[in-house]
């Protein structure tokens, strides 16, 4: 039986290159970056991180709060904005100390792993590939309201009289009159740490909450490595990596390892104009 000709597909992960003792020297140099410097590759693929006094790396912190709102039934005219503006002096006040980020999961390298093609048959392989994971540890802000007399407010006139003398208390110490926004009194420093206040007008209680999360669902981001001895044609390489992100998924970093010499002209801001990275190949370490 004849041997049966090649799909385009596979033409194009063809690398006479991969029989070249260089081009396994530079997937293992590739290889050992990864898993000595993993900072490193995430810096080079923009992955956000933080670096903790043991030196482990953990998904980045977002200080920023997020607001979630409940019990809207309970505001009138401009309550809302008017609380909206206690809530934000509050958060300035009780901002906590970020806490940790959580680890960052980076995968064991992978050599050569088969790649199916469109129509289900064996494309191809990769030279090297690796998964990231850095959760996002974001701030999130709880603010209810419960009235505690309702059937007051069914004139909002009443209510906007009795809403012009609000305080903002934590603990019965008042540190915030709506009537001098711009004169906060904290009149307990421990007032800061604590993680959640009441604010209190009248027959009003609006209560602000505030804790970490963790992104429950953190995405997985691959990290594909090209290793190549020499680029002979920028445009050739660019047609073997856009099949990679056919396979592997848009949102795939794709990382072209090679000597300083490969890289002529151009060569590495064509290759960065088209999202693929850039990685010199250092011999001697």
């Amino acid at each position: 039986m004849g041997k049966l000709g090649k799909t385009y597909q596979q033409r194009l992960f063809d690398d006479e290159q991969l029989g070249l003792p260089e081009h396994d020297s530079i997937v293992r140099w590739a290889d050992k970056l990864v898993r000595q410097r993993p900072g490193s590759i995430l810096d080079l693929v923009g992955i956000r991180y933080t670096i903790d006094a043991d030196g482990i790396l953990r998904g980045p912190v977002d200080g920023r709060p997020v607001m979630h709102i409940a019990g809207t039934n309970c505001w009138y005219g401009d309550t809302e904005k008017v609380i909206r503006g206690a809530a934000a002096n509050l958060l300035h006040l009780l901002d906590p100390a970020p806490p940790l980020g959580a680890p960052v999961h980076v995968s064991q390298p992978e050599w050569e792993p088969v790649l199916k093609g469109t129509n289900g048959g064996v494309a191809g392989a990769l030279d090297l590939r690796i998964h990231v994971t850095a959760p996002e540890t974001r701030r999130l802000v709880a603010l209810s309201a419960e009235w505690l007399v309702s059937d007051r407010y069914v004139d909002h006139t009443q209510f906007e009289k009795d809403f012009r003398g609000l305080v903002i208390c934590c603990d019965g110490k008042r540190f915030w009159d709506v009537d001098r926004p711009d004169q906060v009194v904290l009149e307990d420093p421990a007032l800061a740490a604590r993680v959640g206040i009441a604010v209190i007008a009248k027959s009003l209680i609006v209560r602000l909450e505030q804790h970490w999360q963790v992104d429950p669902s953190p995405e997985r981001r691959t990290v594909i490595f090209e290793a190549k001895t020499e680029i002979r044609s920028v445009g050739e390489l660019i047609r073997q990596l856009q099949v990679y992100r056919m396979l592997v998924g848009e949102k795939a970093s794709i990382v072209v390892v090679a000597p300083a010499a490969a890289f002529k002209g151009e060569a590495r801001e064509i290759l960065a104009e088209q999202r693929v990275h850039t990685l010199v190949y250092q011999s001697n370490s």
